[in-house]
């Protein structure tokens, strides 16, 4: 690997606020995971995101919550 040389960009991401396909799909996915809400309930509505740093909170703020209603569960 010597002499090799890492490329660097020339220029910024003009894409880089906007959400990629797989955040999309993912968000899709986790909006449909079982989470209670205060009532017991658990119906959601996915909420309306529009940049990559929305989609990336919302995946990992309603994951975290699922993850956490998971712990609850005694059998």
């Amino acid at each position: 690997m010597q002499g090799v040389t890492v490329p660097i960009a020339s220029s910024e991401n003009p894409d880089e606020d906007r959400p990629s396909h797989l955040q999309q799909v993912q968000a899709g996915r986790v909006a449909q995971l079982l989470v209670p809400d205060e009532q017991g309930g658990t119906h959601h509505v996915m909420p309306s995101l529009k940049t990559n740093a929305d989609y990336k909170s919302y995946i990992c703020e309603r994951t975290a919550a699922w993850r956490a209603s998971r712990k609850r569960i005694v059998f």
